[in-house]
């Protein structure tokens, strides 16, 4: 009985616990958003990747577009470069677009920094690849 009471608790746990991460990265996403919109790309930028790494398809496209396109300290095309790359291997609807961005941000890396993007690219794909679809 002790183990089923568990297990259910565990249960219980798991299907409430997805739903708001869900609704945690779209909260998330929304303040970035309101940020982003008053040119503060500096307060914003945490609190997409915070969004992205929820798994949030919006706030990933988002991310890899605020960094490939943001002002220093915010830009990274080394980032940009990976997010861009994990929107394509989720094949959602922005496909094309992500990969129009990823091509002009790769023409702005060195060989070295590259090497860097693809390797992160590599990680941040197998943790947040599935499709979008």
């Amino acid at each position: 009985m002790n183990r089923c009471l568990k297990m259910l608790i565990c249960l219980a746990f798991l299907a409430t616990s997805f739903p708001a991460a869900s609704q945690n990265a779209a909260a998330l996403r929304r303040q970035a958003v309101g940020f982003a919109a008053k040119g503060d790309y500096a307060s914003a930028a945490p609190l997409l990747s915070q969004s992205a790494e929820l798994g949030y398809y919006v706030a990933q496209l988002e991310y890899a577009v605020l960094l490939d396109s943001s002002p220093a300290p915010v830009n990274d095309n080394i980032k940009a470069f990976a997010w861009y790359s994990v929107v394509i291997a989720r094949q959602g609807t922005d496909t094309d677009f992500a990969k129009e961005r990823l091509a002009l941000v790769a023409k702005r890396l060195s060989q070295p920094d590259a090497e860097q993007a693809n390797q992160l690219a590599s990680a941040l794909i197998a943790k947040y690849g599935q499709s979008a679809k």
